[in-house]
């Protein structure tokens, strides 16, 4: 397995010029960072000799590029999956894709897929923290995607069919804009969360980060070139006291006031019909994501109390932070 000690840095596509590239290299090195992952562009061949010919500036900086590549094909015969396939020797090299692509990076295994059939390279994505039994299963391609599904949607599908199949706790992906969340999934009866890192192309802002020894600790580039850290997504209600939260589950839209000590369901088109859909909290658990939320309410005359158990929870969002007076 190949393996990259921390930190390590992580770039978006370099659709800039070399200049652009060789900045935000510079401020990786800067920063601490020794071994560079970027993603590259469509034309994967230009991408490749773009950065063979900034080789000599990266050794300068005592930088290692590893490029990520838009291939939907399998390694090539012969390749060796415990070691990169150099371009430029100790410089410039190209990380393989799936079962076979992977890699450890501050200590922590991750997996390369390249995009789905079809689709641009900015359907590639980064894995990392998979759960040992999915290292035997996972597939190096994604599985067939059902007729049922609309066109406009099988990207979509196979992306999240890759997610159940490799479980990861972090995922980094291009796309047009830098975005820093957490979105819950179910599998198998048993759900589980993954924070999902979205870098925009170099010479934009945030285009990189930085994947301390901890990856707990994540930090991003600033436009002037120095470190700041990533505050870690919400994934659980229990770690937070106070606000107002909109809990968006497979079914329904739970609206949570810590602060007044209320709940409000608003059902899908899908949902369960069941009443109550609103009340003052009189207990709430496993509101987090992944996993299915359950409050108790406070009664009337009549009923000591209600209870409400939600479907698997796929995000949580802060829609209004804490009152003055918290």
């Amino acid at each position: 397995m190949i393996e990259l000690d921390g930190p390590v840095g992580v770039l978006g596509y370099p659709h800039a010029s070399a200049a652009e590239l060789l900045v935000a290299a510079e401020q990786m090195s800067t920063n601490g960072v020794r071994n560079l992952i970027l993603f590259t562009d469509p034309v994967v061949e230009e991408s490749i000799d773009a950065l063979a010919g900034l080789a000599p500036r990266l050794q300068m900086y005592g930088l290692r590029a590893h490029a990520i590549v838009n291939a939907t094909a399998d390694a090539e015969p012969g390749a060796d999956p415990d070691e990169v396939d150099w371009v430029v020797e100790d410089v410039v090299g190209i990380l393989h894709h799936g079962a076979r692509g992977l890699l450890a990076i501050c200590g922590r295994t991750f997996a390369v897929c390249s995009g789905p059939h079809g689709t641009p390279a900015r359907a590639d994505i980064l894995f990392s923290d998979l759960e040992p039994p999915a290292l035997d299963h996972a597939p190096k391609r994604p599985g067939d995607i059902p007729a049922t599904i609309p066109p406009d949607l099988a990207a979509r599908f196979e992306f999240d069919a890759r997610l159940r199949a490799f479980r990861p706790r972090l995922t980094i992906t291009p796309g047009p804009a830098f975005t820093d969340d957490a979105l819950g999934y179910d599998a198998d009866l048993r759900g589980f969360w993954t924070r999902i890192i979205t870098l925009p192309p170099i010479g934009t802002e945030s285009a990189g980060i930085i994947l301390s020894d901890d990856l707990n600790e994540i930090a991003t580039i600033t436009d002037a070139g120095t470190s700041e850290p990533l505050s870690h997504p919400v994934t659980d209600l229990d770690d937070v006291y106070t606000g107002v939260w909109e809990v968006i589950t497979f079914g329904s839209v739970h609206i949570i006031d810590l602060d007044n000590g209320t709940w409000e369901r608003i059902p899908g088109p899908h949902a369960t019909i069941r009443e109550p859909n609103a009340g003052t909290i009189r207990s709430i658990r496993d509101y987090r994501l992944g996993e299915c939320g359950f409050v108790t309410l406070h009664g009337n005359d009549l009923i000591d109390y209600w209870w409400s158990q939600s479907s698997f929870i796929r995000h949580l969002r802060q829609v209004r932070p804490a009152t003055a007076d918290q």
